[in-house]
């Protein structure tokens, strides 16, 4: 597969505007050496850390100045069992770079028992905020749903507090391999607002954006899980602002971070695109049981 050149927008609020994927055979210093010839500039490192991904997978961040250009690059190297599975690193600017493709999915369970693989259970959630927390005037703060549809939908809080609502009950998992069990999950079922803003034909995916400019996406029939939903309590309270406050996405099989925070539009799409972290190299779609982290490096 050697090195390809993505568009990345969803990092645009970190300076970045493309993404460089690998394959493991061209290894680190053949990435770093395709990217030099991109960017026309030498790497150094000022910065790596490690991180533990679940049981089997090491995430190596290094951040690596560019010399002569304004900016820097940020690299992930993926081992897992100390081999290294993929590689990607975010660049501020590229010529040209070439569209996404429509990635494949794997059929996949959404219901599982257990634990699932590579998590373990913790009683309190790990708050993140990749891009800070945003000021949310509750008052102005209108959800909009849109898209491929035929009706876009412009709802305030009071309108999502009087729609239908469902209670899921579920274990909450981080991709980083920690999971809070029965959480209790109030909110709107997403497929209420599938159906009133009037989903057209060919729609396969759905992206979501969040008021502090994080995006995420989700495959439609994971978007539309019977236990889906836009949630707006939590174990019987509303949501807090580190929790999202006013609402935010939820699917029980997906990973967290497909659960984004702070929700500002819901858009229905037919094309795949990146959102934040799946432009860093974070799986399509995310579903647990099948332990989808990363992307595949095959494509």
């Amino acid at each position: 597969m050697g090195c390809r050149i993505r568009p990345a927008p969803s990092l645009g609020k970190r300076g970045f505007s493309a993404v460089v994927t690998c394959s493991p055979d061209t290894g680190v210093e053949g990435a770093l050496e395709f990217i030099r010839g991109v960017l026309g500039s030498n790497l150094v490192a000022v910065r790596e850390e490690e991180e533990r991904i679940g049981v089997n997978y090491l995430l190596r961040k290094v951040v690596y100045s560019l010399v002569g250009l304004d900016g820097v690059a940020e690299c992930r190297f993926v081992f897992r069992d100390g081999v290294l599975e993929s590689l990607s690193c975010a660049i501020p600017r590229v010529p040209a770079p070439t569209a996404v493709g429509e990635p494949t999915l794997s059929s996949a369970p959404r219901r599982g028992e257990g634990v699932p693989p590579g998590q373990r259970l913790v009683k309190d959630f790990i708050i993140y905020a990749v891009l800070g927390k945003p000021v949310i005037d509750v008052d102005r703060w209108v959800l909009e749903v849109g898209g491929e549809v035929e009706r876009v939908l412009r709802l305030r809080y009071p309108d999502l507090l009087s729609m239908p609502s469902k209670e899921v009950v579920t274990d909450f998992h981080c991709v980083t391999g920690w999971s809070v069990p029965s959480v209790r999950l109030r909110g709107v079922p997403t497929r209420v607002l599938a159906e009133l803003s009037g989903v057209m034909e060919g729609v396969r995916w759905v992206k979501t954006f969040s008021a502090d400019g994080y995006t995420t996406v989700i495959p439609l029939e994971d978007f539309l899980d019977d236990d889906a939903l836009v949630v707006l309590e939590i174990n019987g309270k509303p949501l807090s602002h580190e929790q999202g406050f006013p609402a935010r996405v939820f699917v029980p099989h997906l990973y967290g971070w497909k659960s984004g925070k702070w929700l500002t539009r819901i858009v229905f799409m037919r094309e795949y695109e990146d959102g934040y972290w799946e432009s860093l190299g974070y799986h399509e779609r995310g579903n647990v049981w099948l332990e989808e982290r990363f992307k595949s490096v095959t494509e």
